[in-house]
């Protein structure tokens, strides 16, 4: 399989629709709050996203589609604050306008006004992390002003895994490079202003008090997700290890944007830690409800979303429950 490149494997997607979303949830984890900054969406064919998917398999599952009979994919990352960090998990598609062969173009939402929403400026952030370096997860890592691109948050240290940025320097110096054009936009906006501020984050690397990150290869050469624990209780940022909830429908569902089959491995390893009793998952891509635990019930997953702004957990015997499940 050839390697994806950077969110232009939008390019396998049909007709759309842009999608915002104003409505923004929180959790509070111990001593950390955490909170979606979405960043827009786009509204696409099922079988587009996913090629290897049946009718029967839409048929069985309309409850994921939306009225146009298509599914949402979103954009966008998290905010995580405790006493003396704020980290950024993905920055979402960012304020530049991408050319989606056979759909348009299609452009960033309200990132940084999701961002002020929560309380939050720029200059406050800490730590950016990028859990992989596809264009939509770091579209807000700079900002143009007077014809140069700036650092967006100029305070803060910028993390990604050294596997993913090598990979992703090695795909900017090839010279028959397919997608050039696009890498020599992203060479300018992306890679010049951060090549001198990225710190690699190893295995295991704590960024704050009991928040690791845990490499998970498949969607990408590195990709690297975050793992909360506090309060007795573990939030997994599952970031590109799924897409869509309609991945919970049926576990070998996969896209086309995936960098290798390794991911269907990856996922078989680490699913049994999403479904622990008292694990919870964030997930950007999810749209408006990006809080959910997931439980698997006789081999078969069900998802289970929280349902208001502010989620709030407790456990129920050995099981960890939102309140609104009550």
């Amino acid at each position: 399989m050839k390697p994806i490149i950077l969110l232009i494997c939008f390019i396998f997607l049909t007709k759309s629709q842009n999608l915002s979303l104003d409505f923004q949830q929180s959790v509070l984890l111990g001593s950390y709050k955490i909170t979606h900054i979405n960043d827009g969406g786009i509204a696409v064919e099922p079988k587009s996203l996913y090629p290897s998917s049946t009718t029967n398999f839409w048929e069985e599952h309309k409850d994921l589609l939306d009225e146009n009979k298509k599914i949402s994919l979103y954009f966008g990352g998290f905010l995580i604050q405790t006493e003396n960090k704020k980290i950024l998990m993905d920055l979402g598609i960012g304020p530049e306008k991408i050319n989606l062969k056979g759909i348009g173009n299609a452009s960033g939402g309200p990132f940084l006004k999701n961002l002020e929403k929560a309380g939050v400026k720029p200059e406050d952030i800490t730590d950016v992390f990028l859990t992989h370096l596809h264009q939509d997860n770091v579209g807000w890592a700079t900002i143009k002003k007077n014809g140069k691109y700036e650092l967006t948050f100029p305070k803060a240290n910028y993390w990604c895994n050294k596997i993913e940025w090598n990979h992703f320097i090695k795909n900017l110096k090839k010279e028959d490079n397919e997608e050039k054009e696009i890498y020599k936009d992203l060479e300018k906006r992306f890679y010049e202003p951060i090549k001198d501020v990225i710190k690699f984050a190893e295995e295991r690397q704590q960024l704050a008090p009991g928040l690791f990150a845990i490499s998970a290869i498949g969607h990408s050469p590195g990709l690297t997700l975050l793992k909360l624990e506090a309060d007795r209780k573990v939030l997994w940022f599952t970031s590109d290890i799924y897409h869509s909830v309609a991945e919970f429908g049926d576990v070998r569902l996969f896209t086309d944007l995936d960098y290798s089959k390794f991911v269907e491995e990856t996922r078989t390893i680490i699913l049994p830690e999403f479904c622990r009793s008292h694990t919870f998952i964030a997930n950007a891509r999810f749209g408006k409800y990006v809080f959910g635990k997931l439980y698997d019930k006789r081999r078969v997953l069900s998802w289970e979303p929280c349902k208001v702004k502010e989620c709030k957990l407790h456990y129920e015997g050995r099981n960890l429950v939102f309140e609104e499940d009550l």
